[in-house]
């Protein structure tokens, strides 16, 4: 990793009405780690080893507190999601069960289960 990209960014400016996860506060800072994996003995670290500083760098954010977030994350588990969306969460499992009830949509972020019970469940979790 040569350098992070880092960008400031005004939280008012973006709308919202979306479902986008954002931190708190009135400003934000991206920090994008910008790398790549070349084959593999042919040059660079691992795929793993790449993973697994990414890990350490989400393990140190977490365990000082810091308000992030993850672009593409791959969470596990519901209360990852909720605490990823935070004060939206509400918003985004209510949006889900009125517009996606069957749960048929981006279905690989295994954020809800393919099952109406599923959607439902979890809006009955927030009242």
């Amino acid at each position: 990793l040569k350098r992070p990209l880092i960008n400031t960014f005004a939280c008012d400016r973006w709308d919202p009405a979306t479902s986008v996860a954002l931190p708190n506060g009135e400003i934000f800072y991206l920090v994008a780690l910008l790398r790549f994996c070349r084959p593999y003995p042919g040059g660079g670290p691992p795929v793993d080893e790449l993973v697994a500083q990414n890990n350490a760098i989400i393990d140190a954010c977490r365990s000082n507190g810091y308000d992030y977030k993850i672009y593409f994350p791959s969470y596990h588990a519901q209360s990852d999601w909720s605490r990823h969306f935070g004060a939206k969460w509400s918003r985004f499992v209510d949006r889900k069960a009125r517009y996606d009830p069957l749960a048929i949509l981006a279905p690989g972020q295994n954020i809800f289960a393919r099952t109406p019970s599923s959607v439902a469940a979890a809006a009955a979790v927030i009242v």
